[in-house]
């Protein structure tokens, strides 16, 4: 999906992809450590946030949250739903475009890509990153779906 859809989608990201949005998260939640304390994540295509949110309510003891989207728009809403939230100071959103992210090597325990991998154009370039990215010991959560599918060409004409 092009960053103008996204821009048109943003203000009703949330309402309108509630349910594929909530089943994506447990299924994300579901594979980090019972343990975060003090440990860094980036949220790859974080959109409105809504992981990063979760992550932040369930473990206050987490390091550094980073979420980085292609949508400024997006961004806008992730801010506007973290402002407030106790430990949100601990959050970064920053735009990124392309498949170099521009943050240091080893930054990050965890790397989280959640429905959006399918939209890299260099799907190993992303991978590469990841891994610069990655602490030595750390986790890569990549969840998605593949569009060779019937249902998934569908899912995507409909968004």
């Amino acid at each position: 999906m092009a960053l103008d859809q996204y821009e048109k989608l943003a203000k009703n990201y949330d309402t309108r992809w509630e349910k594929f949005t909530q089943k994506s998260l447990l299924q994300v939640m579901g594979l980090l450590p019972q343990d975060l304390n003090g440990k860094n994540i980036i949220d790859i295509g974080c959109g409105t946030g809504t992981l990063i949110l979760e992550i932040l309510s369930r473990y206050p003891n987490a390091g550094s949250l980073h979420g980085v989207d292609i949508s400024p728009k997006m961004l806008k809403q992730a801010r506007n739903k973290l402002q407030g939230v106790p430990n949100s100071n601990k959050v970064v959103l920053t735009q990124q475009i392309g498949d170099i992210i521009d943050l240091p090597h080893k930054t990050f325990d965890i790397v989280i890509c959640s429905n959006t991998f399918h939209y890299f154009n260099n799907p190993t370039v992303k991978l590469r990153e990841f891994k610069r990215l990655l602490k030595k010991e750390g986790l890569l959560i990549l969840e998605d779906y593949s569009k060779k599918g019937i249902f998934a060409r569908y899912f995507e004409g409909i968004i």
